[in-house]
């Protein structure tokens, strides 16, 4: 099989529309977790950034627009007997203001979860996830989601096939059927823009 250098890099620019709540990770340092509102070319989302406590200023405050680059990583959570594996992303570094970056993820690792696929209207979609090594975090699961030819490429995949994919981290909405009735949910993937690595098959 093809070796792939790991990789787990997000590029991010957008607003805060929150205030920071801190928060700590496993290895006790502080973080405050934000809201981000990012353009896509899909529309407008939110998504939930971390940033260290040591990387707080008076730029980093609701309403401000920052630009960053960091890294996914997952985090489920437990409510009685139901598992959401939630994806986060963790600044490395932040710059006031906009740049010239353009959001985007670019993540390398193993399929954990073999490829479906399914029609959706006159096209196609696969879905499956991907494990990811991280530095402080064993493994990262992401769960990605792939259209039209992507898709295509992606139902060949295999389980601990390695592939590097360039996308777009977004959020969607699904009914959660629960014993109290129907309740609203956010859950995120990673939305394969183009492979930039594959097995070699």
């Amino acid at each position: 099989m093809q070796k792939i250098a790991p990789e787990n890099l997000i590029l991010l620019c957008g607003e805060l529309t929150t205030d920071g709540t801190p928060v700590c990770n496993g290895a006790g340092k502080e973080y405050f977790e934000f809201l981000m509102k990012i353009t896509l070319p899909t529309g407008v989302d939110i998504l939930p950034v971390l940033i260290a406590k040591e990387q707080m200023d008076d730029t980093v405050q609701k309403g401000a627009t920052l630009s960053l680059t960091g890294k996914i990583f997952s985090e489920e959570v437990v409510d009685g007997e139901d598992r959401t594996l939630l994806l986060k992303v963790r600044a490395e570094e932040v710059y006031a203001g906009e740049t010239e970056i353009t959001s985007g993820v670019f993540l390398t690792g193993n399929v954990f979860r073999k490829p479906y696929s399914y029609a959706i209207g006159e096209g196609e979609r696969a879905e499956f996830q991907l494990t990811v090594d991280s530095a402080d975090n064993p493994l990262v699961y992401v769960p990605v989601m792939a259209n039209e030819e992507n898709a295509v490429i992606a139902k060949r995949l295999q389980l601990g096939d390695a592939v590097s994919i360039l996308g777009q981290l977004h959020s969607y909405q699904y009914m959660d059927l629960g014993d109290d009735g129907a309740t609203t949910k956010t859950a995120y993937e990673v939305e394969i823009l183009r492979f930039t690595a594959l097995p070699e098959i």
